[in-house]
């Protein structure tokens, strides 16, 4: 909580800065020459729209979400200490501490982002339903919410636990927001219901929110993988970068798997490679793209290489699914005494 000071008779009239309350910090882009500002005050919200910030003067300014190049608010001791352990990959200590602060959070745009932060962290523990419960909250309070990018989607094609499936089924028919029915035809594709999935993404084509048209286009892409032709799969590639550059990673995936199909391995290395260096965050996704061009290197003889990732998957994402997978293809390639 941020600790105000009232003038008092009791107070002396010098005040150590150290005892003041503490103040945002926004850092934003000028309208002419790209350049960045700094400004400081107190956020009295931030969503997909704009930021409104109250200067120490007392004036009230209002600036586009698209200025917004960084925020560093004034957080909680517990929303300081998630963000460390976070920053070290430490996510189940994180995701205690950020409940933490969310319980003692007042101001709704401060919720938001650790609901965000939450989603990443249940997305880097493969906790998806966590990570969805997480998520669908910011989206319907800021359907325009600059945390889209977190949004938890499937793009590989391992099939959801029971559990999962049955959870998915569910958001496919959550009216509102539209977002829910993204992430449960995404869920559902590797399904029972996968029919039922492609429709819903068919419907969502109409959505008035141009990055849920974007995601479901190219979840049904994911459906065309094994059948697609050189031209079907060229059209993807100019889509892509129609979409905003935060949620190009997943409809990448996609294109790398689809060349791979072709038959060209070292296209699909590159284009999975784009995945993992271009969204780090995205560890759910960044694992899987790893190991499939490490598979790639391997098919044009580049096993250097391919034992590169497969190591980095087992010291980067050693609790991921394909952890057991990465070290299965490293024994093969460089022995169990050399590992």
């Amino acid at each position: 909580m941020i600790c105000v000071l009232l003038f008092s008779p009791l107070l002396p009239l010098s005040v150590s800065p150290s005892l003041l309350p503490a103040q945002d910090i926004v850092h934003v882009r000028s309208h002419d020459d790209n350049s960045e500002r700094r400004l400081s005050g107190t956020i009295l919200d931030y969503n997909g729209e704009e930021l409104q910030l109250r200067h120490a003067s007392g004036r009230e300014e209002r600036l586009s979400a698209s200025r917004v190049v960084k925020v560093a608010g004034a957080w909680s001791e517990s929303h300081r200490k998630a963000n460390t352990r976070f920053s070290k990959g430490d996510f189940e200590a994180a995701e205690a501490l950020y409940v933490q602060a969310l319980g003692e959070e007042m101001r709704p745009w401060v919720g938001r982002r650790v609901r965000a932060q939450l989603t990443w962290c249940y997305r880097s523990l493969e906790q998806t339903e966590k990570a969805v419960k997480a998520f669908v909250p910011i989206y319907h309070e800021d359907p325009k919410t600059p945390y889209f990018t977190a949004v938890p989607l499937a793009w590989a094609t391992s099939p959801p636990s029971p559990s999962l499936e049955s959870q998915a089924r569910l958001w496919m028919g959550d009216r509102n927001p539209s977002v829910a029915r993204l992430i449960g035809a995404s869920w559902s594709l590797s399904s029972a219901n996968r029919a039922e999935a492609i429709r819903t993404l068919q419907s969502l084509a109409r959505d008035e929110d141009a990055r849920v048209v974007f995601l479901a286009e190219a979840q049904i892409w994911r459906t065309r993988v094994a059948t697609a032709n050189d031209q079907e799969r060229q059209r993807w590639e100019p889509r892509i970068q129609d979409m905003p550059a935060t949620i190009r990673g997943g409809p990448l995936f996609v294109l790398a798997q689809a060349l791979s199909r072709q038959k060209e391995p070292e296209r699909a290395a590159l284009t999975f490679m784009k995945t993992a260096v271009l969204y780090p965050a995205e560890r759910d996704l960044t694992c899987h793209a790893l190991l499939a061009a490490a598979r790639e290197l391997e098919t044009i003889e580049r096993a250097q290489e391919a034992t590169g990732l497969y190591r980095t998957i087992l010291v980067d994402h050693a609790t991921s699914q394909v952890a057991t997978e990465a070290e299965r293809r490293l024994k093969a390639l460089v022995g169990r005494d050399d590992m």
